[in-house]
């Protein structure tokens, strides 16, 4: 009896609700839903059925609990910076930059196709498009690391063409990965034959991007 009442205690200690992460996926959540400025604190409490003092305790202040659900979901942007270092530049140069916008999308769509990863992509693309100051701070410290990644390797594969350039073709390059992971209007356009987020879609995105910056470099410099 002893040692089924242990067993007992043990299963209902691992079904308990993880009050910690639910509150962080509720943010998460509510954040993709609307924005970081039009979600309170005890908007995120009352989505996770927590008291709104545990919000504060676990996190602290809101931007901190937004800086939680970046660190939360690091390991995506990691394994793209690291794609993109592993891409071998001395490859001819339409097979390494098709290999660089590969590695930087494919985890990208990797993530949208899983429904745990949909919101924290939304709460990404809202960050870019919104601009408000956390936003713009958190998406500096764990995005632009990754940018500048796939900026240095269109210059080893382009050289003698400008940073600019490079930095224009990565900000166009981003405005269509964004698009195919959080607008919704495609759907509505192809009544229903496009859905954003389609892994199936990577290869697409890819000659899509590759070919704009192919483009850009092929052009005379200004």
């Amino acid at each position: 009896m002893k040692s089924t009442a242990k067993t007992e205690d043990a299963g209902n200690k691992e079904d308990k609700p993880n009050r910690k992460i639910n509150i962080l996926l509720s943010a998460e959540k509510l954040f993709a839903m609307r924005s970081y400025d039009a979600v309170s604190i005890r908007d995120i409490a009352d989505d996770a059925g927590v008291p709104s003092r545990l919000v504060g305790y676990y996190y602290g202040k809101k931007e901190d609990l937004f800086e939680a659900i970046f660190l939360y979901r690091q390991d995506n942007i990691r394994e793209r910076q690291r794609r993109i270092r592993e891409v071998d530049l001395t490859a001819p140069t339409g097979q390494a930059l098709g290999e660089i916008v590969n590695a930087w999308c494919g985890p990208v769509l990797s993530m949208r196709s899983h429904p745990d990863g949909e919101n924290f992509l939304v709460v990404v693309a809202r960050s870019v498009w919104e601009q408000s100051e956390v936003a713009i701070d958190t998406i500096k410290r764990h995005y632009d690391g990754l940018a500048e990644d796939f900026i240095a390797a269109l210059q080893v594969i382009y050289p003698g063409r400008s940073h600019a350039l490079h930095c224009w073709a990565y900000q166009w390059a981003l405005g269509a990965l964004l698009m195919q992971i959080a607008d919704r209007r495609v759907e509505r356009l192809s009544q229903g034959a496009c859905q954003p987020g389609d892994p199936a879609l990577l290869p697409v995105l890819v000659s899509f991007i590759a070919a704009g910056i192919a483009a850009m470099n092929e052009m005379p410099p200004a």
